[in-house]
């Protein structure tokens, strides 16, 4: 956590001193041309169907270029040279020692941004023995502030920022309260490529590969109600879906008459603004126009997700990918010899997740490791928090 402040402010005075730089050239050069960003087209709109019904502030660190903060340059005889500029009478130049710490700068710039947005994004490396992933950090309560707001500040459900402060009222909590933001997960699985979708910690992970390495992104997700449970195996999606038209179903009409029979892209959609088709019919990974419901249990049995978060999903995914779909309320892994659990509060007792555990760590032969009476521990609590269960 340490770190992380230290190196956003870092990133801060390395950003101003590169802007300050930028304009103070600007005043007193004009380069030879200039850098113009692309443009894109959205796609067009299309339609779907879910069986799925409905269900506040997160801003995401983008990257810059150093083509933006700083435009392209002249060389001549050793010198950066330039056009004359409004400000100047004669043409001026840039020392080579002045241009080479601008370019330092916007360097050093770059590589803190772009480590600061795949954290930002929720995505992490991973390999064979990085079975936990993420860092814890707390945060300090100001003034008419909600757990629940915090909860999509960090990207979290607002299950598992509740869970982890259970002496904290997530709607009122007093001035000065400092929260546990719970960003560190056990890995419920290790796959190449393909999403796994954990039910009982209402949380997504998609894993996938580049040249660069093995990575996953995860993201917190709202998921069926009593009565509506989402359906657990391994289905594929089947389509992608921007701008979705949802096709509200006689079921949910039964429930609801004042609902048409359809409901265009929009706000009033509780599909949001993206729609991934799994393969069994009616089921769905998409947005939502209610982001208060991400953490709970309150869809018809698809899965929502953030806005923001659906939208960068949508976009990495491709159709024919496996979604594997559990129900495991407890996680166990051994890493640099210690042995971890992770225990989530579900429908079963305590005795149920205790064989649950036993059965798990004896799956992978840790149980001659375990401390027993942190165990117990672990899974009364039932945090959602990584714990060390080792002697």
């Amino acid at each position: 956590n340490l770190f992380f402040q230290s190196r956003q402010r870092v990133i801060k005075v390395l950003t101003l001193s590169a802007i300050s730089l930028r304009f103070w050239s600007i005043n007193a050069f004009r380069p030879n041309s200039e850098v113009l960003a692309p443009t894109a087209r959205a796609p067009a709109m299309t339609g779907t169907e879910c069986k799925a019904a409905s269900g506040p502030r997160r801003i995401p660190i983008t990257g810059t270029s150093s083509f933006i903060l700083f435009p392209s340059f002249q060389l001549s005889s050793g010198e950066n040279r330039f056009h004359d500029s409004p400000y100047s009478d004669k043409a001026k130049t840039l020392p080579n020692d002045l241009l080479s710490v601008v370019r330092i700068l916007a360097a050093i710039t770059i590589l803190l941004l772009t480590v600061s947005t795949i954290n930002a994004s929720g995505t992490f490396p991973i390999n064979d023995s990085s079975l936990l992933i993420g860092s814890h950090s707390t945060y300090t309560i100001n003034d008419k502030e909600t757990l629940i707001e915090l909860a999509r500040d960090y990207n979290l459900g607002y299950n598992e920022i509740v869970i982890a402060n259970q002496n904290t009222d997530p709607w009122v909590p007093d001035r000065g309260t400092v929260i546990i933001i719970p960003t560190v997960w056990l890995l419920p699985d290790i796959i190449d490529d393909g999403i796994v979708i954990n039910l009982a910690e209402m949380r997504l992970y998609y894993f996938f590969t580049n040249r660069e390495g093995r990575y996953v992104k995860t993201y917190p997700i709202g998921i069926g109600r009593e009565g509506w449970s989402t359906p657990t195996g391994i289905f594929t999606i089947t389509a992608r879906v921007k701008n979705p038209v949802w096709t509200v179903p006689e079921s949910i009409r039964k429930e609801n008459p004042e609902l048409p029979r359809f409901i265009s892209p929009g706000t009033d959609n509780p599909l949001g603004g993206y729609w991934l088709q799994l393969s069994e019919e009616g089921y769905g990974i998409h947005g939502t126009n209610r982001p208060y419901g991400i953490g709970r249990r309150v869809s018809h049995g698809c899965m929502r997700l953030y806005p923001e978060d659906i939208k960068i999903l949508h976009d990495s995914v491709k159709s024919g990918i496996m979604v594997n779909i559990i129900n495991k309320p407890v996680k166990t892994g051994s890493i640099d010899g210690k042995v971890y659990i992770e225990v989530h509060s579900s429908d079963e007792g305590v005795s149920d997740l205790a064989l649950l555990a036993t059965l798990d760590l004896g799956r992978k032969n840790l149980l001659k490791f375990i401390n027993t009476r942190l165990l117990i521990q672990a899974i009364k609590n039932a945090t959602g928090l990584p714990a060390v269960i080792s002697k």
